[in-house]
């Protein structure tokens, strides 16, 4: 079964590695802002590689990278895409 989040997560910022499904549900992951998912380079690539600006759990921020992140961890977890995982 593949990592949830995947390793190329963490492979360039190993705080990451404290970063939980929790903190991603509460918006308190850490990340860096991110909400313009209407980018022509926005995608799962630029969603993993937002940087570490927080210790996870201390900082509320809102971006929607925290969201794309739990839905490509539910992929992972179920091994099927998120549109069918919803449309079940």
């Amino acid at each position: 079964m593949s990592e949830l989040p995947p390793t190329s997560f963490a492979a360039r910022d190993p705080g990451k590695r404290r970063i939980r499904l929790q903190h991603l549900s509460s918006t308190t992951s850490g990340l860096e802002p991110d909400d313009d998912p209407y980018r022509p380079d926005y995608g799962p690539e630029r969603v993993l590689d937002r940087p570490v600006v927080a210790e996870p759990g201390a900082q509320w921020a809102y971006g929607s990278a925290s969201v794309d992140l739990s839905a490509i961890a539910l992929e992972n977890a179920t091994g099927r895409p998120l549109s069918a995982f919803f449309n079940e």
